[in-house]
């Protein structure tokens, strides 16, 4: 079971923004492969739902 700490949200948040700039990376290093439709749909998503957890941390 995770211990809650009182730092927890600002860890999330700070792991978020640590997170954030990786999955643009590879979401870039995506784009420039041949993949399926689908999966580049599912990336642009998952990048979408990031930003808004980020914007909604603040």
């Amino acid at each position: 079971m995770k211990k809650v700490t009182g730092n927890t949200n600002q860890e999330e948040a700070q792991r978020l923004r640590t997170v954030g700039p990786k999955i643009a990376d590879l979401l870039s290093e995506i784009e420039k492969e041949a993949v399926p439709e689908r999966l580049m749909d599912f990336a642009h998503e998952l990048q979408r739902a990031l930003a808004e957890k980020l914007d909604n941390q603040d």
